[in-house]
């Protein structure tokens, strides 16, 4: 019996000589050599594979007629018209083929006036008709050579408030800040509206300027933020078991492929790429991330 028990302890303690005082009774412990690692936990969010995102850019300047991709995340597919484009420099290059045609068809003026098109974008169905019309269009079509979705940033990120903010074709950080002057500018700014994006019909467009980029989201990034105390511990290659808020009850295998070499705005936590397969979409952008980092035994 527990009572019994502890009472009989009790009495061979106090049977002790008068001289002994038993403070405690404890099993002795050898200090040992040993491997031993302890997990890290983290948590983050999903972002766009950046090596993915392909840049849409106008190849000559012109006026936008009509422009079919409406807002960002819009799918759009390999053939798929982007817009139809005014460019007086374009309606020159129609009229070049077309008189290289008349005068030597069978020659190589007509080659070259066609490959010059091609460069800027025409395709070769595009160039036959334009041929056998015989006349130039005022307008011409362009078309989207990726699969994917529409971006008007290459990245998104998340601010430490845990807002999103994404980088300007110029590279600048917009809404990163911590003040509400900044979250003021973020929305207000014509690369963050997912509703008119920053190229609109009728605007016009210089050659070289970007317009927007595309995504497949068949690769995303895992940004996971960690404690700078854990940082010596951790290196590349460590594994890493993550749970996405999307899909909880499937577990994601990876491993450490980048450790950013500077601590986020404001805070002081270093930030751990992982690469994550994501074929099919399940993993969106900005879904949040609990994780957890293995390092190796030390």
């Amino acid at each position: 019996h527990p009572e019994d028990e502890a009472s009989q302890k009790a009495l061979s303690i106090s049977a002790e000589p008068t001289n002994r005082k038993v403070i405690s009774s404890q099993a002795l412990v050898k200090p040992v050599r040993q491997l031993q690692s302890s997990p890290v936990n983290a948590y983050g969010f999903i972002t766009l594979d950046e090596r993915r995102s392909n840049q849409v850019s106008a190849r000559v300047g012109g006026r936008i007629e009509r422009l079919y991709v409406k807002y960002e995340n819009q799918f759009v597919r390999k053939g798929d018209k982007i817009l139809d484009l005014y460019s007086p420099d374009l309606n020159t290059y129609q009229e070049e083929l077309l008189y290289a045609h008349k005068v030597d068809p069978d020659g190589e003026l007509p080659k070259h006036a066609a490959h010059k098109l091609k460069l800027l974008g025409i395709t070769d169905a595009q160039i036959q008709q334009l041929v056998k019309s015989g006349k130039a269009s005022l307008t011409l079509s362009i078309y989207s050579a990726y699969d994917g979705y529409i971006f008007y940033s290459p990245s998104t990120q998340m601010s430490p408030t845990g807002t999103a903010m994404a980088s300007s074709p110029g590279g600048n950080k917009m809404g990163g800040g911590m003040g509400s002057t900044s979250l003021q500018q973020q929305s207000n700014s014509p690369s963050m509206s997912a509703a008119s994006g920053p190229v609109r019909e009728g605007a016009y467009v210089s050659a070289g300027q970007t317009l927007f980029w595309i995504n497949d989201l068949r690769e995303v990034w895992g940004i996971l933020s960690v404690d700078n105390l854990h940082q010596d511990e951790i290196a590349l290659n460590d594994s890493v078991t993550m749970v996405s808020e999307l899909v909880p009850d499937k577990p994601i295998k990876s491993i450490v492929r980048y450790i950013e070499p500077q601590y986020a705005t404001g805070q002081k936590f270093i930030q751990v790429r992982v690469y994550l397969s994501n074929a099919d979409r399940s993993l969106r952008i900005n879904s949040l991330l609990e994780a957890t980092i293995h390092p190796k035994t030390k």
